[in-house]
């Protein structure tokens, strides 16, 4: 676990700078803010924190969140975040903004104006906390105007800030990376992949398929639960079929998109048959590449590869649209060697104004339980590789 912090040198800890001005409700009344209006004029894209996101993750994964909100001069909402109340290592009290794993990115909503909107919701949250709790905020894009105004809002609130898991994933720019990941690959490897389609197109025609019609993007995914489930996630019990409340969620976060026009499913089919899908949800100028599953009986065409290397070349046909991020996890074996540009992430910790041996425990017991879950992971990586190789 990368870890720094930063500890504020003067100031009373215990009364935050400046006016928080921010509301925190709960998500049952958020029939009374104008989020979808919110939703499509974020200067910051995060579909993960649009409506129709949030609340059937919320009850698919048993969340009690409630919303930050900050409102404009008009006195429309100007920025949101979901957060709800965790515990830093299972040790100390936090709030956190709510981003996970099917959720990974933290950025909140908002304006124009995204740096003070941002600090003003930090300064609500931190209001919110109370001077014995910290407050998480996971995946935020480093270096971002609205990364730095939150760290700043909490370093002058009296409060230190810790950055955790700082990595960079990857990503596709349009203008800076190659629109057709092919292009960048070396040599070898581009007629590798060649050599590979066309092995598999002896098995029937090859096509691309992009799905966006709201009638038709749950038909697919219904197709893409069952491909995931049939691979090494089903047998894991980690497919998201084999997860009724999981499953429940996704179906209704994917219609919910899909009917904004949010939601495209992406598809390489062989002989009509799915042998790679990837979910993609759209916000603002940036597509988001949630999930992918592919056939494993059709691994030695490497199809999921196959489907990420094309995936940007069929996004970046809508000109809106000026980046791809992976979602992926720190160094995929897989995207990380397909995609040449990265994402920089990083997830702030503001740690209380008070109880700070609490919270120096709880970043002690999470440090424990990172390094667990990455030996973990790895030996899961280590026993598929073995799996496909035998």
């Amino acid at each position: 676990m990368a870890m720094t912090a930063t500890v504020p040198s003067a100031g009373d800890p215990s009364r935050p700078a400046g006016r928080a001005d921010a509301e925190i409700i709960a998500l049952a009344a958020a029939a009374t803010l104008d989020w979808r209006t919110l939703d499509a004029t974020s200067a910051i894209d995060n579909p993960f924190f649009h409506a129709p996101f949030v609340a059937p993750s919320a009850e698919g994964l048993g969340a009690a969140l409630q919303l930050v909100t900050v409102r404009g001069p008009a006195g429309r909402p100007a920025g949101l975040a979901p957060v709800t109340a965790t515990r830093l290592g299972r040790v100390a009290p936090m709030l956190t903004v709510f981003a996970h794993d099917y959720a990974p990115f933290g950025m909140p909503l908002a304006t124009d104006g995204v740096a003070e909107t941002a600090a003003r919701l930090a300064r609500g949250l931190l209001d919110a906390a109370g001077p014995g709790r910290g407050v998480l905020f996971p995946f935020l894009e480093d270096g971002a105007p609205a990364t730095n105004a939150i760290a700043s809002a909490a370093l002058a609130a009296g409060r230190p800030v810790v950055r955790l898991a700082a990595h960079a994933r990857a990503a596709v720019h349009r203008g800076v990376d190659a629109t057709d990941p092919r292009e960048a690959l070396p040599t070898k490897k581009r007629k590798e992949y060649a050599r590979q389609i066309r092995r598999m197109a002896d098995l029937g025609p090859v096509t691309l398929e992009v799905v966006v019609e709201p009638g038709d993007v749950p038909v697919r995914f219904e197709e893409f639960l069952e491909l995931e489930a049939a691979g090494w996630k089903g047998k894991r019990g980690s497919a998201m079929a084999a997860l009724p409340k999981v499953a429940a969620f996704a179906r209704r976060a994917v219609a919910g998109l899909a009917g904004n026009g949010r939601c495209r499913i992406l598809s390489l089919r062989v002989g009509g048959r799915p042998a790679a899908m990837l979910v993609c949800f759209i916000a603002g100028g940036t597509a988001f590449t949630w999930k992918i599953a592919y056939d494993e009986s059709l691994a030695r065409f490497s199809p999921g590869a196959q489907l990420m290397l094309d995936a940007p070349p069929l996004l970046f046909a809508d000109p809106a649209i000026r980046r791809i991020d992976s979602c992926a996890a720190p160094n995929h074996p897989m995207i990380d060697h397909l995609w040449r540009g990265r994402l920089p992430l990083v997830t702030l910790v503001v740690g209380p104004a008070r109880r700070r041996a609490l919270f120096r425990a709880g970043l002690l017991s999470h440090a424990a339980e990172d390094r667990a879950r990455r030996l973990a992971r790895a030996w899961q990586n280590r026993g598929r590789r073995a799996t496909r190789s035998g």
